[in-house]
Formats: C-alpha cells, sequence, structure tokens
C-alpha cells in the first residue's frame, strides 16, 4: 500500500471516527436500554450495528448510482455534506453533553409535562362521563361493561408486556437511525466513496466494519466505560471530535466551492 492509500485510509478512518463517535454514544445508548437486562442489552447492540452496518455500506456502494439517478453533482455534495457535517461539529461543541441532541431535553420535558396536564383533565372528564353512565345503565349492562373492561385491560397489560420484553424496535430506531447512522455518517461515508478506486472503496468499507466492531464492543461495555471514563472525559472527547467535523466540514464546502466556481 503507497503512501496515498495510507493517508486515504487515516482521513476515512479519522473522519468516520469523529462523525460515528463510539464512546461518546455508549451515555446514549445506556439512556435508551439502562432498564433492560444484559443479555437483552446484548442483543439490542448486535441488531442496531447490524442495521446500522447494512445502511451504510449500502450508500458506499450504491452512492454513485444514486447520485446518477437524481443528477446530483459532486460539488453539490460536497457543499451540502460539508454544511451537514459542519452543523453537526457545532452542536457537538456547543451542547452541554458533548452530542447534538443534548440540549433539547429540558424542553421536551416541559412540552411533556404540559401534555400530561391536559391529558389528566381529559382523562378527568372521561372518567366522570363513564360514571354517570355507569349509573343510568342496568344491572346487566353494568356488569357486562365492567366483564370487558376487565378483559381489555388484561389484554393491553399483556401486549405491553410482549413489547417490553422486545428489543428490535429500539435497535432499529432510535439506536441504528439515526443515532448510529445519521445522515452525517452517511455523508461523510458516502463522500470518500464517490469517484473512489476499487481498492480505496475497499478501505471504506473494513474502515466501517471496524468501526461497527468497535461501537458494539463499546455498547456492551457502556455501563463500564462510563464508570471508568466518567461523564466529564466522554464530554470532553465528544467536544473535540466534534472540532474536527467542523474542521471537516468547511474543508468540504471549500473544496465544493472550488470544484463549481474554480475559486
Amino acid at each position: 500500500m503507497n503512501s496515498d492509500m495510507v493517508q486515504f485510509a487515516l482521513q476515512v478512518f479519522v473522519t468516520l471516527t469523529a462523525i460515528m463517535n463510539p464512546i461518546a454514544k455508549t451515555t446514549i445508548f445506556m439512556s435508551v436500554v439502562g432498564d433492560k437486562d444484559g443479555e437483552e442489552q446484548k442483543h439490542i447492540a448486535l441488531k442496531s450495528c447490524i442495521v446500522g452496518t447494512i445502511i451504510l455500506l449500502g450508500f458506499v456502494l450504491l452512492g454513485k448510482y444514486i447520485f446518477q439517478m437524481f443528477s446530483i453533482t459532486i460539488s453539490a455534495f460536497q457543499i451540502t455534506g460539508g454544511l451537514l457535517i459542519f452543523y453537526i461539529g457545532f452542536n457537538m461543541l456547543m451542547s452541554k453533553s458533548g452530542t447534538p441532541t443534548g440540549d433539547s431535553d429540558s424542553d421536551n420535558d416541559n412540552d411533556n409535562d404540559n401534555d400530561s396536564d391536559s391529558d389528566s383533565d381529559k382523562n378527568k372528564k372521561v372518567n366522570n362521563n363513564e360514571a354517570q353512565a355507569e349509573l343510568n345503565q342496568p344491572a346487566t349492562a353494568k356488569t357486562n361493561t365492567t366483564e370487558t373492561k376487565k378483559k381489555t385491560t388484561f389484554g393491553e397489560k399483556l401486549n405491553r408486556a410482549k413489547e417490553s420484553k422486545k428489543g428490535p424496535d429500539l435497535a432499529i430506531s432510535p439506536l441504528a437511525i439515526p443515532i448510529i447512522a445519521g445522515p452525517g455518517t452517511i455523508v461523510t461515508a458516502m463522500n470518500h466513496a464517490t469517484n473512489a478506486s476499487f481498492i480505496q472503496m475497499a478501505i471504506v468499507v473494513v474502515i466501517v466494519l471496524v468501526l461497527m466492531v468497535v461501537t458494539y464492543l463499546c455498547f456492551v461495555a457502556s455501563e463500564r466505560l462510563v464508570a471508568f471514563l466518567g461523564q466529564n472525559l466522554i464530554t470532553v472527547f465528544s467536544k473535540l471530535m466534534g472540532f474536527i467535523l467542523a474542521i471537516m466540514g468547511s474543508s468540504l464546502v471549500l473544496a465544493g466551492i472550488h470544484g463549481s466556481f474554480g475559486i
């Protein structure tokens, strides 16, 4: 492997590592599956990484055909992708948790509180109406209504219990999409695969597979990893990756402008 290929491999590895950021994603993984047992967490981690790998490799291998289908130019892709990558890196730098979604939780909690208050008022009105209707019904009708409610309640509890034992939904969303294979990761992987030779394409595929294995190992050892490194060190690492992403995004925008206007 000559020096150009080594430089290309290092560039792909650094960029994809910064955008995927497996260490920082361990805290997100713990927040999503923290209530699951160890075996179920491993199952969810494995499935999310497999789905994420399929998505990324699909865009890497079919990127050229997607460009041809929608008549997308390389320069336009570089400018748009660079802006997106810069935006993600900037959010990582500015957010308290070091991740692009770190500052939206409090707003969502407030909205949920307001929604829960309005829902509670509605539920009170519904319960009052149901109670009044039951008083007006005959005894036989009340018995049938009570039995129906019991059956419905038991069925709902059974369905919730079955759903809580599953993990595929969590593995696909939000873990595989967009946490592992988000827009920034897809754009970055496609950018490296655009106009790439066969060897360069193979390098991108191998690096994606390696980083997916690293992501899986980080997910499996997320609890111990967070306890060992600490949230502060993970946040510092995430902000460093965000700074690298912002630089990469700026470079892509400049390359796209140079390709379009020759400046």
